[in-house]
């Protein structure tokens, strides 16, 4: 009896608490939640100028224009600053600032007065109490600069002024985007925009590019008056190949000079070239790797391909089995690191442009779609990477390796990611993607050795004494100079048919190419040798036998 009134009191004390945290609640506007008030009596006179976002600004920069900056300094708010702040300085600096550094569209800025939230219709119940102009950098970060909607001392109006937090940036926005004294001399006529840059700066631009290519080639010139100067072996063969690359990289550093220390340009012109300047330096960075990488790889694949009077051999003439080993690593191994530089240049470009900024929640939201997509697009891409890797391991083809693939003799000329190129005796080229290439049996004939053997058939009477051809099959094949001795001459009757036997002759060479040559020397030999032995008696020939009727007058 004694626990039910504390038990009521908390009921009570709780609901208590309950309407009064609702009533709270429910005497709050949103859109009055700011703090720093504006006196009513600062803005009675431009008050209905200031009602909507769009309106503050144009009544901004029209006053600003007509160079009435006492009126224009009405839309900032200048609670954070100091009481005695010049005002009308701070207006003219942020007009200047707009006006040679800000992009934006003003269909973008709300003409409501409640803003809706970017993306959300007119008619939307969520209204937005601030709509951001722009952003720019400032000591390596972003500022923003805002129209944030505040209440009147009366409580009946709202306005929408440049925010407090945006005016304190003014005077370092200022003292950064300034214009220059070269802009401050340029005419009135040649201040006017024409699209989204003063006439002047288009004018500059092109000028300033032209200025700096031309030093560029004068400074490439030079590099390479002093390169064949120096006798080093490496400077010539790497100094061409950084021409280009060192061309361009002058040309950028020239153009970043002029721009910021002649005329100093600003606004968005200065927003373009930024991103131009980092852009450019990563990828000139990667193509002086790209250029040097591969100097030192031809030079290193030269030492396997060239041969001891430094010509360089074709594919089809590799017989040492550590060459084309060697071959196919450094083919491999070149391809992976272009991949993996290509793969650190596009991650640096991406963090550059602040492409990564929220992509955990975009990666985590769109994972399940990507991955299908990838599945069913990448599907072949990825299957070939993935036999590339296993041709890698396994090894059963090498650079240099002589193939019968699909009927075809032809030797294995390049493995890139994707694909195999085959090089065909007659010289055409055969592109197999490595997933088909390794679903599909096919000889290789220099696999652990490049020595080959090679049948050679003929076809003789059967009266033919086989000796006699042996003999004579031994001392050619001895006496051949594509013959490595490696396998003895073989001579055997192979088949016989109805009207001649078949005789298997069997030769040797050091390699594919030269056992095709010998046995086809062996086989115009053999055909000579016995069309000439007793007048081609043992050539195959056809017998036709004749039975003729006896007459009357035999039989008697």
């Amino acid at each position: 009896m004694f626990r039910l009134p504390s038990i009521l009191q908390i009921v009570l004390l709780t609901l208590t608490m309950s309407l009064q945290v609702f009533a709270f609640a429910d005497s709050v506007d949103p859109s009055k939640a700011y703090t720093f008030p504006v006196p009513s009596s600062r803005t009675d006179t431009i008050s209905n100028f200031l009602l909507t976002p769009r309106s503050s600004l144009d009544y901004f920069m029209e006053q600003s224009k007509e160079g009435h900056f006492d009126k224009a300094s009405e839309v900032l708010h200048t609670a954070l600053m100091d009481k005695n702040v010049d005002a009308e300085e701070l207006a003219w600096q942020l007009w200047t600032v707009i006006n040679n550094q800000f992009m934006f569209k003003w269909d973008d800025i709300p003409d409501l007065p409640e803003a809706p939230p970017k993306g959300q219709a007119d008619q939307s119940e969520k209204w937005s109490r601030s709509v951001a102009l722009d952003a720019i950098e400032l000591d390596g970060r972003r500022v923003t600069v805002y129209l944030q909607r505040f209440m009147l001392d009366d409580q009946k109006r709202a306005v929408w002024l440049i925010s407090p937090q945006s005016v304190t940036h003014i005077p370092a926005l200022y003292e950064r985007y300034q214009p220059s004294k070269y802009q401050k001399k340029i005419p009135d006529w040649a201040t006017k925009r024409y699209g989204v840059l003063p006439i002047w700066q288009w004018i500059a631009l092109p000028m300033l590019v032209i200025l700096s290519y031309g030093i560029a080639i004068f400074m490439a010139r030079m590099l390479v008056s002093i390169s064949l100067k120096i006798t080093s072996r490496w400077v010539n063969l790497i100094v061409p190949k950084l021409i280009r690359p060192f061309r361009f990289l002058v040309t950028i550093v020239m153009l970043k000079i002029l721009t910021d220390l002649v005329l100093s340009l600003t606004g968005p012109i200065l927003t373009m070239t930024e991103s131009f300047w980092s852009v450019a330096i990563v990828l000139n960075v990667f193509w002086f790797f790209l250029n040097i990488f591969n100097v030192c790889f031809d030079k290193l694949q030269d030492r396997y391909v060239r041969d001891i009077h430094g010509n360089r051999r074709q594919v089809d003439t590799l017989v040492e089995l550590r060459d084309k080993s060697h071959l196919t690593h450094i083919s491999v191994m070149r391809r992976f690191v272009i991949f993996c530089a290509v793969l650190i240049t596009l991650i640096i470009l991406l963090i550059n442009f602040n492409m990564f900024d929220g992509v955990g929640a975009g990666l985590l939201t769109s994972a399940g779609i990507l991955s299908v997509v990838i599945g069913i697009a990448g599907q072949a891409t990825i299957g070939n990477i993935i036999a590339g890797l296993q041709i890698v391991m396994t090894k059963p083809v090498r650079i240099g390796d002589a193939l019968s693939y699909d009927g075809n003799w032809c030797y294995c000329e390049d493995i890139t990611y994707t694909y195999i190129t085959l090089k065909v005796w007659d010289d055409r080229r055969i592109i197999v993607p490595l997933k088909e290439f390794i679903s599909k049996p096919f000889e290789n004939w220099s696999m652990e050795d490049a020595h080959m053997l090679r049948p050679v058939f003929l076809y003789v009477d059967p009266t033919m004494n086989i000796q006699v051809i042996r003999e004579y099959f031994e001392t050619l094949l001895q006496n051949h100079v594509l013959y490595d001795g490696r396998f003895r001459p073989s001579v055997q009757a192979f088949s016989l048919s109805e009207t001649a036997l078949c005789i298997r002759l069997v030769c040797s060479a050091r390699n594919p190419l030269e056992a095709w040559d010998l046995h086809c020397e062996i086989r115009e030999s053999m055909i000579s040798f016995l069309a000439n032995y007793e007048n081609g008696r043992y050539l195959p020939k056809q017998r036709e036998l004749n039975f003729k009727e006896p007459s009357l007058v035999e039989v008697s």
